[in-house]
């Protein structure tokens, strides 16, 4: 007898325990919707800024202080699209998959925290989940 594998996740019940990650695969409408068509439960979209980030290269960066590495910045977590498109793009995906989890991370003031200088620069994040309706 085959176990069913869903899975209740703050309130939500999802088909599976798999969520995609922010990451490549979820960049934009098209790749979360190809990745919920083959089976995956949910996903978190990339960062999404009000000012978008430029693609980077290397996606990684330092933080230094006196010459000694405090910390570590992942480029490849924001989104290179504005806001107004992952707007339409959430929308459609949660009225093309109400039973999938769409979560979606915002930075506000991502470009600020991105400056060449790394200065210390205050930012806010949020992470918001609108759950399905």
């Amino acid at each position: 007898m085959a176990k069913n594998p869903s899975v209740n996740f703050l309130g939500k019940e999802l088909e599976n325990p798999f969520v995609l990650a922010s990451a490549p695969p979820t960049k934009d409408y098209d790749s979360i919707k190809k990745g919920f068509k083959a089976g995956w439960a949910g996903a978190v979209t990339k960062s999404i800024c009000l000012n978008p980030l430029q693609d980077k290269t290397p996606r990684i960066g330092h933080i230094k202080k006196d010459r000694e590495v405090t910390g570590s910045l992942n480029y490849e977590m924001g989104s290179v699209h504005p806001i107004d498109k992952w707007y339409g793009w959430i929308t459609d995906l949660k009225e093309e998959f109400p039973e999938k989890l769409v979560n979606q991370l915002y930075i506000w003031g991502a470009d600020l925290l991105f400056s060449a200088k790394q200065k210390r620069v205050p930012f806010e994040e949020r992470v918001l989940n609108q759950p399905n309706k």
